[in-house]
Order: structure tokens, then sequence, then C-alpha cells
């Protein structure tokens, strides 16, 4: 009874990666393997700058404000629809997974990157 751990599907990363080495890691017997990346939730996590993913995001955000732009565009739905429909189709494409983000880069230069997308 307890935690049990599946050997074959454990692996392990460190962020951010103090060395270059990615060598194994044992725990009272099993060995564990370091990776440099993996994917987690659909998000591809790594050991380096998640510029990438996090520009994945931007792209796929991006693909739904275009999907919506009729909508958002329309004089006949209130300001106040266009927020909902922003922060409950839009805004969560773009933060999925941004719990995970681990940054190398100043925040503000992606909210500019965002914003020159949309």
């Amino acid at each position: 009874m307890g935690l049990t751990i599946n050997e074959d599907k454990t692996k392990f990363i460190e962020v951010p990666s103090s060395t270059g080495n990615y060598t194994s890691f044992r725990i009272n017997g099993p060995t564990f393997e370091r990776v440099s990346e993996f994917k987690y939730l659909g998000t591809t996590v790594n050991d380096q700058n998640m510029l990438k993913e996090i520009n994945n995001r931007i792209k796929s955000a991006n693909k739904c404000f275009f999907g919506l732009k009729k909508q958002l565009r329309s004089r006949l739905v209130t300001r106040r629809t266009k927020m909902r429909l922003y922060k409950t189709l839009i805004l969560p494409v773009l933060l999925y997974a941004s719990e995970i983000w681990t940054l190398n880069v100043d925040p503000s230069e992606l909210w500019k990157l965002l914003k020159e997308k949309c």
C-alpha cells in the first residue's frame, strides 16, 4: 500500500540544467533517466528556454482570435460579450500549461510579441 513508481516511465529533468551532463539518477535501487525535454499535458518541457513552446501557445491563441474575428468586430456584439469571448476562448489557449514555463527572457518581451501577433 502506498505510492509506487513505474520505473520504466519515470524520467526527470533538471531546470535550469546546471550541467549539460544527462546522467542517470538512482534512488533505493531503481535508476531514473535524466532527459533534456519531455511532453507533459501536451506541452514540451525542456531544460532550456521555453520560448518555442510559448510561441506555439501564441500561435494557437492567434488562430482562436482570428476564428472569432467576425464576432469580435461585430457591432451587434456588446463589449462585455467580446470580453467574455476573449476570457473564455482565447486566454485559456494562450495560458495553457503556463505554470510550467521556465523563462530565461523578460516577460514583457513576450507580451510585446503577443500584441504584434494579434
